[in-house]
């Protein structure tokens, strides 16, 4: 026992890199249980976990065991105060068709006809009406704007349940956006004259609004929502053919503002106004410009993130993004996992429900390893510079090379949570990233900047075009990469133990120093192993009991009852790595 805590001990300077991992811990506990615990549970196991510790600070071994379970009681309370801040009233039923009136708080302009996020609703005839509601409208109207009063008559419902066993709950997802109720319209929005209200929230929105509208009027719609979702985070304008393109090639994760992003369009800002202010000698002379830029590039990424929508990737890229320029103001090392265990702790301390998403868990996969792979190349990278001649063909095989081992980094670590949460797997991903993340980093990135310091004076034309050329070559090569044999390869459902193993492993190989890292590596094994001694459930229901499907002698799921293109059904067959589920053949037994 002493040896294993001389070995723990020997970790010390490591120790606070798993607090956000033990804050997980608790939150994910929270998620997991089986009923909402008393709402005074949490705050009382955090004031005992904090008594504990406090009785033993003059005991190392107990003061440490006792701080590990006051984050772990912190990361549950955390999530139980927010749940109990965002409660608000649940639609109970389906409703017919009612008259609803609501002010505009976030608009999606789709291919077809678009949807809205509504806030101070008025539904006559119902007693509890939900805080916000989200309509699919019935036909486009580019004129509406957020902030404004719209009434319609549509069809509401509560949200959805998730449709099978560890499927993703759509209702805990709106849950913590406020939104109670879901539906359509059956009739045009029309505004509700004189009821504007121009907070700096419906401010944002515009702005988001009309910046993605005149992108997608210089581009095209193909071309525009693709730029437009790496400017202001806006995907509903993209088609589904391309959408699905995206996905099986390997590069949705470009259309989801994250590090890629916000790295880019900060390194882009600081350079370029660092070498501007570097061509002033009475400036560059007197003054640090390099902290001066770095404040600089800081507000820009601010405004960014504004301007994208603000989601948890790109919550976390800024808070990554941030800490690096601030680190440079303050003349520290701008790249370290304790940067990485600082933005974590933020996140889940102030949204703990990002815990569970996809964003998150493949966001801070992909950093974590990168900045392991970082602390291991760095000082043999740089000797390697030092040490060689400078020549262009070292720069470009050193950029090459980096833009190969970041990519199949970054794909190795996400790869366990995006199989579990999508049902699929990129076997190409490899070489459409290889084209499509230089080109986004060096030509459209660049352009999306400049044409966003054009477009107050309306000469953004000629940049957004430049963009354009970039997006359509990044479409084209995720068209054809989709194309290619098996590119997506379906993967069935499996339980949520196998990506906390992943994680868990993933993060001891990642964080713990020494041969002990290695351990951590038992984790894939362990985790393929759970995977594929699973066992998927033999008959499905819908929440509605219209839908039913039903698991034949051949192992294969097979509908029942409902129909093959409904909601539904389509997360069944996604579930089971299928694109549509075969109907059932046969009498029942």
């Amino acid at each position: 026992m002493s040896r294993l805590w001389q070995v723990f001990l020997e970790q010390r300077e490591r120790w606070f890199l798993w607090s956000p991992v033990l804050v997980a811990v608790g939150i994910g506990l929270y998620f997991l249980a089986p009923s909402e615990p008393p709402w005074w549970g949490g705050l009382l196991a955090l004031g005992f976990a904090v008594g504990g510790a406090a009785l033993g600070r003059n005991r190392e071994a107990v003061f440490v065991v006792g701080l590990c379970l006051v984050l772990a009681t912190l990361g549950f309370t955390a999530a139980q105060i927010r749940n109990f801040s965002v409660a608000a009233p649940v639609l109970a039923k389906k409703t017919g068709v009612l008259s609803v009136t609501g002010r505009i708080v976030t608009l999606e302009r789709g291919k077809a006809s678009g949807r809205v996020v509504l806030e101070e609703v008025t539904i006559p005839g119902i007693a509890e009406v939900p805080d916000r509601i989200r309509v699919r409208l019935n036909r486009p109207d580019p004129s509406l704007l957020p902030g404004e009063m719209v009434k319609m008559r549509a069809v509401l419902m509560p949200p959805p349940e998730p449709t099978a066993p560890d499927a993703f709950s759509f209702s805990r997802h709106v849950w913590f956006l406020g939104i109670g109720g879901v539906g359509f319209a059956v009739s045009p929005a029309e505004r509700v004259e004189g009821e504007d209200v121009l907070a700096t929230a419906s401010l944002i929105e515009r702005l988001r609004s009309r910046v993605t509208g005149r992108i997608v009027e210089v581009l095209g719609l193909e071309t525009g929502a693709v730029a437009a979702a790496l400017v202001t985070g806006e995907v509903g304008g993209i088609s589904e053919p391309l959408m699905e393109a995206y996905r099986a090639s390997g590069l949705a994760h470009l259309l989801s503002i994250s590090g890629l992003h916000m790295s880019l369009a900060a390194g882009l800002v600081f350079v370029g106004v660092r070498g501007l202010l570097a061509l002033i000698p009475p400036i560059a002379l007197r003054y640090d410009i390099k902290k001066a830029t770095a404040f600089i590039a800081l507000g820009a990424m601010t405004f960014y993130l504004l301007l994208s929508g603000a989601g948890v990737p790109t919550q976390r890229a800024y808070l990554m993004t941030a800490v690096v320029l601030l680190a440079v103001m303050v003349d520290r090392a701008a790249i370290s996992q304790r940067l990485v265990a600082w933005a974590a702790l933020l996140i889940l301390l102030i949204r703990p429900e990002a815990l569970v998403g996809p964003s998150f868990q493949m966001s801070f996969a992909a950093v974590v390893a990168l900045v392991a792979t970082y602390e291991v190349l760095a000082r043999p990278l740089r000797r390697w510079r030092v040490e060689g001649e400078d020549s262009w063909w070292r720069g470009a095989g050193l950029y090459l090379s980096g833009v190969l081992l970041t990519t199949v980094v970054a794909s190795v670590a996400t790869a366990p949570f995006a199989v579990y949460h999508f049902h699929r797997f990129s076997l190409y991903s490899l070489a459409a990233n290889l084209l499509a993340v230089p080109l986004t980093g060096l030509w459209v990135m660049p352009w999306a900047i400049a044409a966003l310091l054009l477009m107050p004076l309306g000469w953004d034309g000629p940049a957004l075009e430049a963009m354009g050329w970039g997006v359509e070559i990044v479409n084209r090569t995720a068209q054809a990469v989709a194309a290619w044999p098996h590119a997506s390869l379906g993967v069935s459902a499996f339980s949520v133990a196998v990506p906390i193993i992943f994680a868990l492993g993933g993060l001891w190989f990642c964080l713990w120093q020494g041969r002990g890292r290695l351990w951590g590596l038992v984790a894939v094994p362990l985790g393929l192993l759970i995977a594929a001694l699973a066992t998927p459930p033999d008959i499905l229901v819908g929440s509605s009991g219209r839908s039913v499907a039903a698991r034949g002698d051949d192992g294969e799921l097979r509908l029942i009852r409902g129909r093959a293109e409904s909601f539904t059904e389509t997360a069944w067959a996604e579930a089971e790595g299928q694109e549509r589920l075969p109907p059932w053949e046969g009498q029942l037994s």
